[in-house]
């Protein structure tokens, strides 16, 4: 869905976590990443406990997003996009406030508190 806005990859990332803490995603992306999760049950398994600063979708012990390929547009800008800064390094300084305008239109929920079972 979000291959055709043409957002820089972040060629420093570690995958060291520093980035995934609460992360707003709109009802789209929800919808999402529940196919994502139902398409891949053995994923339910894996999420974390509902955590107030780490996203419970990362998976601390293999140091990876879990549904990655369906990762929220916020978690897509991080590094690459001005004011989400990785102390890593960008790989780009882009304006992604264009991006999560059009994104937002509902109001967006923080993935921690999503009911992903339902």
């Amino acid at each position: 869905m979000y291959d055709l806005l043409n957002i820089p990859k972040h060629k420093n990332c570690s995958n060291c976590g520093e980035c995934c803490g609460p992360v707003p995603a709109n009802k789209k992306e929800i919808e999402n990443i529940k196919k994502y999760l139902k398409d891949n049950p053995e994923l339910m398994n894996q999420l974390g406990e509902v955590r107030s600063l780490t996203c419970m979708l990362r998976d601390e012990e293999e140091k990876k997003c879990l549904i990655y390929p369906v990762r929220p547009l916020v978690c897509r800008l991080m590094g690459v996009a001005e004011g989400l800064v990785c102390s890593k390094g960008n790989s780009s300084d882009i304006d992604g406030v264009k991006f999560l305008n059009e994104s937002f239109t509902d109001k967006p929920e923080l993935l921690n508190f999503v009911r992903w079972g339902e």
